[in-house]
């Protein structure tokens, strides 16, 4: 992968000759992650065509349905969406812990539920929980090794960890398209933040929950358009790139299908 600069610094990605799994040298300081992730975060990584959400809530909300009711923490819950979609379709108690405190009292305004800062969890104030969610979340954290274990330490014991997220190393006809592409035309860093600092595969994945001590009860590997335009407007015509990326997203998720490929993967796990 091409190296990428922001905010006056290059980062490159190391990958791991185990899983093959790219992983972001040297890591983002304070003042990047500030940068990166400060109230113009939408804008910067926004594109110029409509992209679908790849998170679904339909999966978790099946997954509460076949469990007694407790509390389920939404890590990283931004707007709220699956705070909603638990009040209204569960009898859970869902509650949040946000980054970005304006964020965090946005969503708790809107929601009325009890949702934590970043702060809070780092001083304690979390309650423990019986399950827990981490939507697209691992691939932003820039000490795994440390920060992982204390989110861990917010599920009761026997309680579940349900993730999901990228999986930007495939394989998928997709992915391996677009790597492929931008290796032979430069190995010249690009401008871009390094928002997602674990380019993980599956398999690389699922070691990562193995090695910090869960129990696997399902692993999913699937393919959405993200970062692909899920539809074509009129508009979207006049782009070529555009277009080479919606047609290609066309032709990479039958195959991902019978291949059992994908980009994204979910998750459930026991502590």
């Amino acid at each position: 992968m091409r190296p990428v600069v922001f905010a006056g610094h290059e980062f490159r990605y190391l990958r791991c000759r185990g899983c093959h799994s790219l992983v972001c040298h040297p890591m983002p300081d304070a003042e990047v992650l500030t940068a990166m992730y400060g109230p113009g975060y939408a804008a910067l990584t926004a594109g110029h065509y409509e992209v679908d959400s790849p998170r679904d809530t339909t999966e978790v909300i099946a997954f509460l349905r076949r469990h007694p009711p407790g509390r389920i923490l939404d890590f990283g819950c931004g707007p709220g969406d699956l705070i909603q979609a638990v009040q209204s379709e569960t009898e859970w108690t869902p509650i949040g812990v946000e980054f970005e405190p304006s964020v965090a009292a946005s969503t708790r305004n809107r929601t009325g539920a009890a949702i934590h800062t970043y702060a809070d969890f780092l001083n304690g104030h979390v309650p423990p929980v019986e399950a827990l969610h981490l939507g697209d979340v691992i691939e932003h954290l820039t000490e795994l090794d440390r920060q992982m274990p204390d989110i861990l330490r917010l599920i009761q014991p026997d309680g579940h960890l349900l993730a999901e997220g990228p999986l930007q190393c495939g394989p998928a006809l997709f992915e391996m398209t677009i790597q492929a592409t931008q290796l032979a035309r430069s190995s010249r860093p690009v401008s871009a933040p390094p928002t997602h600092v674990l380019q993980a595969t599956a398999s690389g994945q699922r070691r990562f929950f193995v090695r910090h001590g869960l129990t696997e009860t399902s692993f999913v590997v699937y393919e959405v358009d993200w970062p692909a335009p899920s539809r074509l407007l009129r508009q979207d015509l006049r782009h070529p790139r555009t277009v080479a990326l919606y047609a290609l997203r066309r032709l990479s998720r039958p195959l991902s299908r019978q291949a059992l490929w994908g980009n994204r993967y979910r998750y459930v796990g026991s502590v």
